[in-house]
């Protein structure tokens, strides 16, 4: 799980990662300003990970963008990870 990254920075938004005792990494979205937008994290019905807004959060199309990605950054990589995992087998 290290090799998830502890924070990323795009044009108008941040995530920073927030560490818990899960398997996957959890990641908090955060506006310029320091306006916590939502959390990106794992969604095991879906395998994937998602974005999940807070209420009453508006998101236009730019910062849309940098979730996405955010979201196809740590989705390859944990398909790196999970390759890697099983070719060590």
């Amino acid at each position: 799980m290290n090799d998830y990254p502890a924070s990323k920075k795009y044009k108008y938004i941040e995530f920073y990662r927030v560490f818990t005792k899960t398997k996957t990494p959890k990641y908090e979205c955060v506006a310029g300003e320091g306006i916590l937008l939502g959390h990106v994290k794992w969604k095991s019905q879906w395998r994937r990970f998602c974005f999940y807004t807070l209420s009453d959060c508006i998101i236009d199309h730019e910062c849309l963008t940098d979730i996405l990605l955010f979201l196809k950054e740590i989705i390859t990589i944990r398909r790196l990870l999970q390759e890697k995992k099983e070719n060590e087998k």
